[in-house]
């Protein structure tokens, strides 16, 4: 840093500052806190200041240099960039589009599903035909969502979350080439506050990202143990 010109020097120093000033605020609350990744993009001496808020959380890293440092988010939106979220019990159905730099609702469906105690007087065998033909429209409704989303959107993954119960009864009523993209189910209540339910998705697609990393890596040490052609 001594070697480097004076006028760089301030730029970095305004540059902190500027950067401890945005994590201030955020702090008191002036500024939306709830993202769980920042990544800052700075160059005061330019006139550039860019703050890149994200679901996911990033490695800690710091880097100066004449051109911005990508790497880690071309990495995190490989996995999420293309992503869409379905949740959803008996009687209620939402589905997001998650982003690297947010989560995007794109639909939500809520369907006059009768409960059980309702049958009033209805024979108990009618009236449960009743309600697992209304039952049965709403996943079909959703399906459909789900379906024209991917189509269009050409999504290439598909995160379904619930009570388990309830995620197999709805795959039912999604075509093959949208089952092939399904690559994790979850159990959730999404009664739970959205935060919360946001969250344990994020962490749950995290977990299993790293679990893949960790079956490949297990992989090519067996193969080489053996004597195969897996690369360590």
């Amino acid at each position: 840093a001594q070697d480097a010109p004076n006028d760089a020097i301030r730029s970095l120093l305004r540059d902190r500052e500027r950067i401890d000033r945005y994590l201030h605020d955020q702090m008191r609350g002036e500024v939306d806190s709830s993202c769980r990744g920042l990544a800052f993009f700075a160059c005061s001496g330019g006139g550039f200041f860019e703050v890149f808020r994200s679901n996911v959380e990033f490695r800690d890293q710091l880097v100066v240099d004449d051109q911005p440092h990508l790497k880690q988010l071309g990495v995190l939106a490989d996995e999420y960039e293309r992503l869409l979220l379905v949740m959803l019990d008996s009687s209620r159905g939402r589905v997001y589009e998650l982003r690297l730099a947010g989560v995007e609702e794109r639909v939500n469906v809520i369907e006059d599903v009768p409960s059980y105690h309702k049958a009033g007087g209805w024979s108990q065998p009618r009236f449960q035909r009743h309600v697992t033909e209304h039952r049965e429209q709403h996943y079909k409704e959703i399906a459909a969502v789900v379906e024209g989303l991917t189509d269009r959107g050409r999504l290439k993954n598909v995160v379904i979350a619930g009570q388990p119960e309830v995620v197999a009864e709805f795959s039912r009523f999604l075509p093959k080439r949208v089952l092939e993209k399904v690559f994790v189910t979850i159990r959730i209540d999404i009664t739970e506050p959205e935060d919360t339910v946001m969250r344990k998705v994020i962490e749950h697609l995290q977990r299993h990202e790293h679990f893949k990393e960790n079956l490949g890596v297990r992989e090519a040490v067996k193969q080489a143990s053996i004597g195969g052609k897996g690369a360590v």
